[in-house]
């Protein structure tokens, strides 16, 4: 899977982002980013759905624009 740039998400028409996607977004491994998902849900909201975690996109671009939590 190619890693999409901030850009690329901000126009796509999925509402929910993958670890992955968000992983590549911050600049860390989709591994960390589920180690620390608890750590990293005080700054934007995830989602676990049985193995797979969901990172709501509006929320999680809001974040990494204004580096201000979306609570």
């Amino acid at each position: 899977m190619k890693n999409k740039s901030l850009e690329e998400i901000e126009k796509s028409t999925k509402n929910f982002l993958s670890a992955s996607e968000a992983a590549a977004v911050l600049g860390i491994s989709p591994s960390t980013l589920r180690k620390k998902a608890d750590e990293y849900s005080e700054l934007f909201p995830i989602q676990r759905v049985g193995k797979k975690y969901r990172i709501p996109k509006a929320p999680f671009i809001a974040y990494v624009r204004t580096g201000k939590t979306f609570k």
